[in-house]
């Protein structure tokens, strides 16, 4: 193997040591409130009404199964 690909696996494998920096509660701001509370999200090319997000990627999983 060439040196610049050995090089290349060893700065991947210290890589994959490091703590992962992923935001698992990202909540998105909303495109639009309304007066009730609701808030206007865009999920997968739907736009969704709901509390929040979460439940914004809920609502698009049961409209996809359709």
């Amino acid at each position: 193997m060439g040196k610049m690909k050995e090089k290349f696996i060893d700065l991947q494998n210290e890589q994959r040591n490091m703590p992962d920096d992923t935001d698992w509660n990202y909540q998105p701001q909303p495109l639009e409130t309304n007066e009730r509370g609701l808030n206007l999200y865009e999920v997968n090319g739907y736009r969704i009404w709901a509390e929040n997000y979460t439940r914004a990627v809920e609502l698009c999983k049961i409209i996809d199964s359709f």
